[in-house]
């Protein structure tokens, strides 16, 4: 899917193309935001970057087995 910058749609209708585009992904929250919006973010959380993902949990063997397969998935597309 691409977004023409000049088709004069909303920033809401543009934002709703990317988050279709993105739910066919399984367990993507996608969170849109504006530049300030980033960076306040950015300091809140401490994450530096244009994507993040974060994976939260207790047992430390089932997070690493997450986070395996998370970096074979990324590795597919970057």
């Amino acid at each position: 899917m691409t977004i023409d910058p000049d088709s004069g749609r909303t920033q809401d209708e543009i934002d709703e193309d990317i988050r279709y585009a993105l739910s066919i992904l399984p367990c993507v929250i996608s969170a849109l935001s504006q530049p300030i919006q980033a960076r306040v973010d950015e300091m809140i959380t401490g994450v530096r970057s244009q994507i993040a993902i974060k994976i939260f949990g207790d047992d430390l063997d089932e997070l690493r087995e997450i986070l395996e397969q998370v970096a074979r998935i990324l590795r597919t597309i970057l």
